[in-house]
């Protein structure tokens, strides 16, 4: 199975060693959003969507703050759950990530749909959230403007965010779709 493995490596040395720092791309972008291979994704669309607006109404997303976009009705698993509890509320309400805190309401990560593991459905039922991986959560202020939401959607390559309040408790999520919504229909942008 790794016949090939040395004639592969031998290739890959040679052809880096021949073309040095020549490249078949034009030029490099700064972020993923701005790639084209990207291009039909939540995250390039709102990336897009705010160059528009920093060249039409700049002020415009500084002056709006997390707690007016953010859905403040979703589903959190504390991580003492039980692994069968969470397969119920998933079947009520599915989604593809869900919030993840301790008993004080504090953050811990994102629970992943992909994550939970189906293969054996006895043991799977014994499980707990905090016996499965978290995925890392951003996590924004109330009071942080939309230009920091926005930034780090697009810095962390994710389309969604937790608020939460000064004592670090959940508030609400706002999503890629959540923002552009409330810029269209909120604010009349179209």
């Amino acid at each position: 199975e790794y016949e090939l493995l040395p004639a592969a490596l031998i290739a890959t040395a040679l052809s880096y060693i021949i073309t040095g720092e020549n490249t078949i791309y034009i030029s490099q972008v700064p972020t993923r959003a701005e790639s084209p291979a990207y291009g039909a994704s939540k995250l390039a669309a709102l990336h897009k969507l705010k160059l528009i607006l920093e060249e039409r109404e700049s002020k415009l997303l500084s002056l709006i703050k997390a707690r007016n976009v953010m859905r403040v009705k979703f589903v959190k698993f504390n991580v003492n759950t039980p692994l069968r509890l969470v397969l119920e509320e998933i079947k009520r309400r599915p989604h593809g990530v869900y919030p993840v805190v301790d008993c004080e309401d504090k953050v811990l990560g994102f629970l992943r749909l992909e994550d939970i593991p189906f293969e054996d459905p006895k043991a799977m039922l014994e499980l707990k959230v905090k016996d499965l991986p978290l995925y890392p959560a951003v996590i924004i202020q109330e009071d942080d403007d939309l230009n920091r939401v926005i930034d780090e959607m697009i810095k962390n390559s994710i389309d969604k965010v937790i608020v939460v309040d000064e004592e670090g408790r959940v508030k609400g999520i706002v999503a890629a779709k959540d923002v552009v919504r409330y810029l269209i229909l909120k604010e009349g942008l179209w």
